[in-house]
C-alpha cells in the first residue's frame, strides 16, 4: 500500500514538473519573440530602387544649422512631401545594374541597400551608427535610408546626427548632405560639428493609405582641399531618426503566425490551469489525510 501511496506521489511530482517546464517555455517563448523581431527590425535592409542611384540635388530646400529655430520656437516645417509615392520593390534582384559612382566616390557593395526604419507605435526611434576613418580629400561614404512610417494622421519625422568620438576635430572638414530622394531636396546640409545635436524635420501628411515610405540619401564628404593631417583621423557619431507625435503612430503591423502565436498562448494557459488544478487536488487531499488522522 506504502508503495502505492510513494508511486502515486511520484507521478503528481513529476506532473507538476513537466507542467512547470511547459509554462516557462510557453512564457519564455512569447516573451523573446518580440525581442527577436525588434533585433531583425534593427538590421532590416530593403533595395534602394534604380531612379534613386544616380540622381543628385537639384531643387535644393536646405536645413542649415542657423536655420533651425529652438526647440520652443520648432513650429515651422518643411512644406508637406504630398501623397505620391513611388513603386518600391522590397525583393532581390539581381538583374539590377549598379549605379555609375561619382568621382572620387567610395561604393561599399554593387548594388546598395538601405537600411528599413518601421516606425508604428511603441517603435518611435532609430539609432544608426557611422563611422568613418582614413578618409581622404575627396572621398564619399553614402548611407541609405528607407523610413516606412504607419500613421492615422500628420507626424513629424527628425533626422539628428551626435558626434559620438572624433580625433583631431576631423568634424570641421566631414561635409554632411541629408537629401529626400522622393522630392530630390536636401533637407540637411553642413560639417559633422556644425549639425552636431541639431534637429532636422520632415512632416509626413496623412493619407488613405495610413502609411508613408519615403527614401532618404545621407553622404559624407571630404572636400579635396582638406589638408594630410585629416587623413588618419576617426569619427564616431549616432544617425537618429524619430518620430514626434507617437500617438498619430498606427499599432504595430501584423507580422508573423497568428496561428502560432495563438498555439503559444493556449500552450501556456493549458499548462498553467492543469498546474494551478493538481497544487488544489495535493492540498485538498492533505487536508483530507490530516482530517482522517484527527
Amino acid at each position: 500500500m506504502a508503495s502505492v501511496k510513494e508511486s502515486k506521489k511520484l507521478r503528481f511530482k513529476m506532473a507538476i514538473i513537466v507542467l512547470s517546464i511547459l509554462c516557462l517555455l510557453s512564457f519564455c517563448a512569447l516573451v523573446a519573440r518580440p525581442i527577436f523581431w525588434q533585433q531583425n527590425a534593427d538590421s532590416a535592409t530593403v533595395m534602394v530602387p534604380n531612379n534613386f542611384l544616380s540622381q543628385r540635388a537639384t531643387d535644393t530646400d536646405v536645413q542649415t544649422p542657423s536655420d533651425i529655430p529652438s526647440n520652443e520656437e520648432n513650429e515651422n516645417f518643411s512644406a508637406p512631401i504630398g501623397l505620391s509615392m513611388p513603386e518600391i520593390d522590397f525583393t532581390l534582384n539581381s538583374s539590377r545594374e549598379p549605379a555609375v559612382p561619382l568621382a572620387g566616390e567610395i561604393v561599399s557593395q554593387a548594388n546598395p541597400s538601405a537600411s528599413l526604419l518601421e516606425f508604428y507605435r511603441w517603435q518611435d526611434e532609430y539609432n544608426k551608427k557611422f563611422e568613418v576613418t582614413n578618409m581622404l580629400p575627396g572621398d564619399t561614404e553614402t548611407r541609405y535610408f528607407c523610413v516606412k512610417a504607419h500613421h492615422t494622421d500628420d507626424v513629424t519625422l527628425v533626422f539628428q546626427a551626435e558626434i559620438t568620438e572624433q580625433t583631431r576635430l576631423l568634424g570641421d572638414v566631414l561635409d554632411v548632405t541629408v537629401t529626400n530622394l522622393d522630392t530630390n531636396k536636401v533637407i540637411c546640409q553642413g560639417t559633422f560639428n556644425q549639425i552636431n545635436g541639431a534637429e532636422f524635420k520632415e512632416k509626413l501628411a496623412k493619407n488613405t493609405a495610413e502609411e508613408t515610405i519615403r527614401y532618404y540619401r545621407i553622404d559624407v564628404s571630404m572636400d579635396t582641399s582638406v589638408d594630410n593631417p585629416y587623413q588618419v583621423a576617426r569619427l564616431l557619431a549616432d544617425f537618429n531618426w524619430y518620430i514626434q507625435e507617437e500617438q498619430n503612430l498606427s499599432p504595430p503591423p501584423q507580422t508573423g503566425d497568428p496561428l502560432q502565436i495563438s498555439l503559444y498562448i493556449i500552450l501556456g494557459g493549458s499548462a498553467l490551469s492543469i498546474f494551478v488544478l493538481l497544487i488544489l487536488a495535493k492540498r485538498r487531499k492533505d487536508d483530507e489525510e490530516e482530517e482522517q488522522y484527527e
